[in-house]
């Protein structure tokens, strides 16, 4: 018995590190202790002493981890190829930036990241990682409604976005972007008969709560394609009531776009407006309150923005200085250097003066070139394949959805924001995560047959 305990209580701590990594990795931590003056700037390790100190226990913990494992770290660096050649490439870009200084301090962030990944993937198993992700997700989420309900000063977005919740994040893209991803994770560990299964429910209700009021547009788009394609697999495997609610969820984002799109009415602001008018109804039932109306009426400066226009035009002006570095890029963080470097041409022409691409794959382009952006979509391609020859033959398992169900999430972000391939990144650990361990389970099927052995 005494034996035991130690090793409980190593392991115990060992998930308190994870948890604790994945919640300073989603920015959800630095945004409340260490807030960035430029809301959409990658997370740098560097900013202040205490940040850095942090970050470097982070590395330091996760580097002796992998060496502990390094046999095991280089055989799966080894069949990992397009992963590994792309990593290369980041590593060796400074040598061809404009800035060598931030591009290494980026490509420090990025390898550090993508080993916490490695970390992750080779110390625990499928159903353990997913837990601790879902742990780490549940922390966020839930800081990020109680800041945005109690203390709005934090938690609800002023000026251009007035109104608009951010939760625990710097931006409410990133708020959208997590709550978005942690919807996926939730509802697909919630198909499970598990006894934690009706606080994965809550949970992914919670998260669609958070999508819904952080009012981007581009998450309401992502998620009704990722829940759409849940309730299509569920349907095709006569699961009808999960196949309804994943459906529902999506009609659901779908009507908070045409608000948005089509009468500039932000749920949030529909919301507030609800809750201020009941209880003048109950106490005067004859005074006038039109929410709708209400609601238009205090709709922020970007309700009104076209930022699909705005996205095509900022996407032209990039699509013309990455043609002068078309192979290998600018080196990543060697493009959005402000006025000093390439982006000054874009800045010029927007006076918004945007701090990266907003399509996280334009970005990649920019950082690695074309050559790093075909070895991604070629691993890319790959496991899409083998999650759809799965999902047609009927042998998806739970674990198995949960991560194509991320991984589909992260992708379709990517389309709108730009969030591959950063620095101290949550999302493109996950990325990395759901890559490795949906190999892993392809492997296990190709060694085993069509189910794993009993």
């Amino acid at each position: 018995m005494n034996l035991t305990q130690p090793s409980q209580r190593l392991q115990r701590q060992e998930h308190v590190f994870v948890i604790f990594a994945l919640m300073l990795y989603s920015r959800a931590l630095l945004s409340v202790f260490f807030p960035s003056p430029t809301p959409g700037e990658a997370v740098a390790a560097s900013d202040t002493p205490i940040k850095l100190s942090i970050f470097l226990v982070i590395y330091a913990v996760t580097g002796i981890a992998l060496l502990s494992q390094w046999r095991a770290a280089i055989n799966l660096a080894l069949q990992e190829k397009c992963l590994t050649l792309l990593l290369l490439l980041a590593v060796l870009s400074p040598l061809w930036s404009v800035d060598p200084a931030e591009s290494i301090e980026k490509m420090v962030g990025i390898c550090a990241c993508t080993g916490f990944g490695l970390y992750l993937v080779l110390r625990f198993s499928i159903d353990d990682v997913l837990v601790l992700l879902a742990i780490a997700f549940g922390l966020v989420c839930t800081a990020s409604f109680i800041a945005a309900v109690f203390i709005p000063s934090i938690g609800v977005m002023h000026g251009v976005h007035e109104g608009l919740w951010s939760g625990v994040f710097s931006h409410k893209n990133y708020l959208a972007t997590m709550s978005s991803v942690g919807g996926s994770l939730f509802f697909s560990l919630g198909l499970d008969k598990s006894p934690h299964r009706w606080g994965y429910i809550v949970f992914f209700s919670l998260c669609m709560i958070l999508v819904v009021m952080a009012g981007s547009k581009s998450a309401y788009i992502s998620w009704s394609v990722v829940f759409v394609c849940l309730s299509v697999f569920l349907f095709m495997n006569k699961r009808v009531r999960p196949a309804i609610v994943a459906s529902l969820a999506a009609v659901a984002m779908l009507g908070c776009l045409s608000l948005q799109m089509q009468y500039k009415i932000m749920p949030s602001l529909l919301v507030s407006e609800t809750v201020k008018c009941v209880p003048k109804k109950l106490s005067n039932p004859m005074q006038s309150c039109n929410i709708v109306k209400n609601a238009q009426a205090i709709a922020p400066i970007g309700a009104h923005l076209d930022t699909g226009s705005g996205r095509l035009r900022l996407w032209g002006h990039v699509w013309e200085q990455y043609k002068q570095h078309p192979t290998f890029g600018y080196g990543v963080g060697g493009f959005w250097l402000g006025k000093k470097g390439p982006s000054s041409y874009v800045w010029e022409r927007e006076p918004w003066h945007p701090p990266h691409a907003h399509n996280g794959f334009i970005d990649l382009a920019l950082s690695v070139g074309a050559v790093g952006f075909l070895l991604l979509i070629i691993r890319l391609v790959i496991a899409i394949y083998r999650v759809l020859t799965a999902a047609w033959q009927r042998r998806l398992t739970t674990p198995a959805v949960a991560l194509a169900a991320m991984l589909a999430t992260v992708l379709l972000r990517n389309l709108g924001e730009s969030v591959l391939l950063r620095p101290n990144s949550l999302v493109w650990i996950v990325l990395i995560i759901c890559l490795l361990l949906l190999e892993r389970i392809a492997s296990s099927e190709t060694k085993y047959g069509m189910h794993k052995p009993s």
